[in-house]
C-alpha cells in the first residue's frame, strides 16, 4: 500500500532529533501563514484611493533600503509575530 504525503510528513517529524523540533514547527507554521492570508484576502476592502506622494516616497525609500541589504527578513517577522513582538 502506498504511503500518503501526510503519513510521510508525520514520519519525518517523528524521527527528527529533539533539537530540530522548534525549527520544524516554525517552518510548518510559516506554511500556514500565507494560506491564512489568501483565505482572508477577500475580506479586505478594495484600496481605491490614489497613492499619495508620501506613500510613493515611502515605497521608494523602502526599495532603496532593500537594495542596500537593509530590512527585516520574512522569517524574522514570522518569529516576532509568533512571539507577540509585531513591531519592526
Amino acid at each position: 500500500m502506498a504511503v500518503s504525503t501526510r503519513e510521510r510528513a508525520i514520519h519525518i517529524i517523528e524521527t527528527l532529533p529533539a533539537d530540530k523540533l522548534d525549527e520544524a514547527l516554525e517552518l510548518l507554521e510559516d506554511l500556514l501563514a500565507p494560506r491564512y492570508a489568501l483565505d482572508t484576502a477577500h475580506l479586505a476592502p478594495l484600496d481605491d484611493e490614489e497613492e499619495t506622494e508620501e506613500e510613493r516616497r515611502d515605497v521608494e525609500a523602502s526599495r532603496a533600503a532593500r537594495a542596500r541589504g537593509e530590512g527585516t527578513l520574512h522569517e524574522e517577522l514570522m518569529r516576532r509575530a509568533r512571539s507577540g513582538r509585531y513591531a519592526g
